[in-house]
This record gives structure tokens, C-alpha cells and sequence, in this order.
């Protein structure tokens, strides 16, 4: 890199307000504490425990801030409100994992983007390890029902799904791509009206 572009860089990390907190001993022995766990995720009641081990007050604004510290500092995820959705993530491959299964599997009752609710309980939960039937990033990664409800939350997020009644997931990835044969008729058709969009941004 150019010395002006490191400049550029440094200026910048130097804003950030995360490297201006003062970090207490409490909480980089929470820190310390949350590195050495050996699972993928947490649940709340988790790291509330890990905080009285580790000295700090059961004060919800500090833990707030707790959190949004350790999201800046890559030590734990989440998405939405760790109060509410009971999921604190350690590993980010724990999400990456579940979004490339359902997006990268085949699925034998696929209705033009539309997945039943079940087929990915089924997939997700799947303790079949042969990766050439279930395909993973992770190859012995199984999620618990309960994680199923988070992990489709997340992907809504990110506008990759939407919900549909009768439980079921529509993923516009996964619509046929086949082009009907009627847009060739209207393609060849001078006479048809044609409109063109385009977005700021799409997903």
C-alpha cells in the first residue's frame, strides 16, 4: 500500500469511538473469559453468568454498551436485540454456515423459491455428515430447532427471504431461472412498451 492510503486508514480507525473507551479490568476479564468459550453461541443467561464471574454489575445500559464494544472489536454478533432474541454469536461462521446450507442444497420440494418451514427444520438439524447429501462450510455443524426461527430472522434481515403464510420461506435465489417462453415473443415484439429500473441499491 501507498503511504498516502495507510495515512488515509489510520486517520480513520483513529476515529473510531471504540479505541477512545476505556476498557475496566472487569471487562477485559469478560473478554477473556468469552474467547475461551468453546461453543458457537451464547445465550443471554450465559453471558449475564459470565458477568458476575467476572465482577460486573447487573446494570443493563452497561452491558449494552458491553456488547456494542465487543461487536466493534470482532469478539461477539448478533442481529436485532440480544434481549429479545436470546442469541449471542461467537463464531460468525455459525451464521454463515446455516445461510449457505439453505441457499447452496438442493431441495427436493422446492416450489419456485418457496421452502416449506419444516424442509429447512429438516436440513439445519440434519446429523448427516456425508458432505456430498447436505453441503456445509462447516461439516459437522448441526443447529437446535430453537436456533431455526433465529437464523431465518437474520436472513430476512439481509432481504434473502420473506415469510409467507402456512409456514412457509419464499428465497428469491432459489426461483427458476428458466426464461418463460412468452418474454421471447415480447422481446422480438418492436411494438411492446419496455421499461428499464434501476436501483440505488438492491440486496
Amino acid at each position: 500500500f501507498n503511504r498516502t492510503f495507510t495515512d488515509a486508514l489510520y486517520e480513520q480507525i483513529s476515529d473510531f469511538d471504540s479505541l477512545r473507551t476505556p476498557l475496566p479490568t472487569e471487562w477485559k476479564r469478560l473478554k477473556a473469559r468469552i474467547k475461551e468459550t468453546k461453543t458457537d453461541i451464547i445465550s443471554n443467561d450465559d453471558f449475564l453468568r459470565y458477568c458476575r464471574e467476572c465482577g460486573i454489575d447487573d446494570d443493563p445500559s452497561a452491558r449494552g454498551l458491553i456488547l456494542e464494544l465487543f461487536r466493534d472489536l470482532g469478539i461477539c454478533f448478533w442481529y436485532g436485540e440480544p434481549a429479545k432474541d436470546n442469541h449471542i454469536i461467537l463464531s460468525p461462521y455459525w451464521i454463515t454456515n446455516a445461510i449457505y446450507m439453505i441457499l447452496f442444497n438442493e431441495h427436493s420440494d422446492l416450489n419456485n423459491g418457496i421452502l416449506p418451514r419444516e424442509s429447512i427444520q429438516t436440513l439445519l438439524c440434519s446429523r448427516k455428515k456425508n458432505t456430498k447429501t447436505i453441503h456445509r462450510i462447516i461439516p459437522d455443524m448441526v443447529y437446535r430447532a430453537r436456533d431455526v426461527d433465529y437464523v431465518l430472522s437474520v436472513i430476512r434481515q439481509f432481504s434473502l427471504s420473506y415469510p409467507l403464510e402456512k409456514r412457509e420461506e419464499f428465497f428469491p435465489m432459489l426461483c427458476n431461472r428458466n426464461t418463460p417462453a412468452i418474454v421471447k415473443e415480447y422481446l422480438e415484439n418492436s411494438a411492446v412498451l419496455e421499461f428499464h429500473v434501476e436501483y440505488d441499491y438492491l440486496p
